[in-house]
């Protein structure tokens, strides 16, 4: 377990945050200013808080009553930043290896490394010749081949344009369900942080705000002010039930059904679907003669309306709650109210292939 509590303050801003996370992908969310940079800087050593003690398992790395503050290069931290900082000089193989040399005698395995990561073909080549996102599979390897005991990914895939991101997010959650390390995730990005993340640290001018599972936390209304409009989604662990012959697969919560386009993933797989809030209609009755495959029945467990023309309703399905966006317009006209019963409305082809991934 990785244990963190900190404070910290300067002239235009003060950090004070505790939390506690372990194996898997922690995401770290919040707006520019939020204080991400500030606390990952404290983790790895960079910056020195004011107060606090930060443990890994039971080794102590940072203790301000005890004067405890392990350097840097002693805290067995990976990083992976926007930018590769791969050696030029050296091809890919040598790049790994010099990071292996510097990892303990159980260090990882460098063929697991380099097959989770797809890059066994591009061994031989330099950085120069590479793409951003094989670049950013090369530093992500080299961090994980000297053996850390956690792993920092910062902002790892904001230098690249959306078809490399796509490209190489299937690889990091390979890796997520390959090895045994505790990966601090920091983006900007909602949609890479719920794709990739178990838990989820909403960071908000330098507190957290709430934490918990991105399944909890996607479907919490009270949070959703801190994400844009656009990004507002709920998450949701689903099983692969049927493939039919016209390219749309079944997947399913147990309490109901939902028809999404064609995935590759067999019957029986685990797999996490982001519901995006703008796509999904309510309505009192349920509608007939209509194109959308998808019509569940709901209750709604909460509303909450904003400053401007939307509202946010909290729809639930047995033990699922996911979240609606409409107008106040649209809300008045139905009358809704919490604990009546409605229909959600959900199109095929709403669900967006990167929001459907493997758990």
């Amino acid at each position: 377990m990785i244990s963190v509590e900190v404070k910290n303050r300067t002239e235009k801003f003060e950090l004070d945050v505790s939390f506690d996370f372990l194996t898997g992908i922690t995401g770290i969310f919040g707006r520019s200013g939020a204080g991400k940079t500030t606390l990952i800087n404290i983790i790895a050593g960079i910056l020195r808080p004011d107060s606090g003690k930060i443990m890994f398992d039971e080794k102590v790395i940072f203790d301000s009553d005890k004067n405890v503050n392990l350097p840097k290069h002693l805290r067995r931290i990976g990083y992976v930043a926007q930018d590769s900082q791969l050696f030029p000089h050296y091809n890919v193989e040598k790049n790994l290896l010099y990071s292996k040399s510097h990892g303990t005698s159980q260090a990882a395995n460098f063929k697991q490394v380099v097959d989770v990561l797809g890059i066994v073909n591009i061994l031989d080549r330099r950085p120069n010749s590479l793409s951003g996102g094989e670049k950013q599979r090369v530093a992500i390897a080299r961090a994980i081949l000297s053996e850390p005991d956690l792993l920092i990914m910062d902002e790892p895939l904001s230098s690249l344009d959306l078809q490399r991101r796509e490209k190489i997010l299937p690889f990091i959650e390979r890796l997520r369900d390959s090895i045994n390390m505790p990966i601090l995730y920091v983006s900007h990005d909602l949609s890479e942080i719920t794709r990739l993340a178990d838990n989820l640290i909403l960071l908000d001018a330098g507190k957290i705000v709430k934490s918990g599972t991105v399944e909890e936390m996607m479907s919490n209304i009270e949070i959703m002010s801190f994400f844009g409009k656009r990004d507002i989604g709920s998450t949701m662990e689903m099983t692969v039930t049927d493939h039919s012959g016209d390219g749309l697969t079944k997947i399913s919560t147990g309490a109901f059904d939902l028809w999404i386009p064609h995935s590759e993933l067999a019957i029986g797989s685990q797999i996490r679907i982001r519901l995006m809030a703008h796509d999904i209609l309510i309505s009192k009755k349920r509608p007939h003669d209509i194109s959308a495959l998808n019509i569940i029945e709901a209750s709604i467990a909460e509303v909450r309306e904003g400053a401007g023309p939307g509202v946010i309703v909290a729809l639930k399905v047995g033990a699922s709650k996911f979240l609606a966006r409409i107008t106040l317009r649209s809300k008045e006209n139905l009358g809704l109210a919490v604990g009546q019963k409605c229909y959600a409305i959900i199109k095929a082809v709403s669900v967006a292939p990167n929001n459907v991934s493997k758990v």
